[in-house]
């Protein structure tokens, strides 16, 4: 009987440690197909920041042959002030033409 008892405990034992192999055997594979899926999602990651680190760098040397300072930004600007006010002015000169001329003309008929 004591060698039956042992040989069903023997059983149970073998059972629960093919058992425990098992679950860590599919652990330790679930926890590689994360680790794969977390080094694609990084590598990713990685991809895009690098893509990203490019577009800054052309960025960097495209903005400053294509545009212009701030200074000559206001020059541009206070000049198209004084083109302006010199349009300003030729229109008055010929509203004020126009104006004699209208004036000149009822008085001489």
């Amino acid at each position: 009987m004591l060698g039956m008892d042992l040989l069903g405990l023997i059983a149970s034992m073998a059972t629960v440690v093919s058992g425990l192999g098992w679950v860590l055997d599919r652990n330790a594979k679930r926890f590689q197909d994360l680790q794969l899926e977390s080094t694609a999602a990084l590598t990713k990651v990685i991809g895009k920041m690098e893509t990203v680190e490019k577009n800054l760098t052309e960025l960097r040397i495209y903005l400053p042959h294509h545009y212009v300072t701030k200074e000559e930004l206001i020059m541009h600007i206070e000049g198209e002030k004084v083109w302006h006010a010199s349009m300003d002015q030729r229109l008055e000169d010929i509203r004020q033409e126009i104006s004699s001329l209208r004036d000149w003309r009822h008085h001489s008929s």
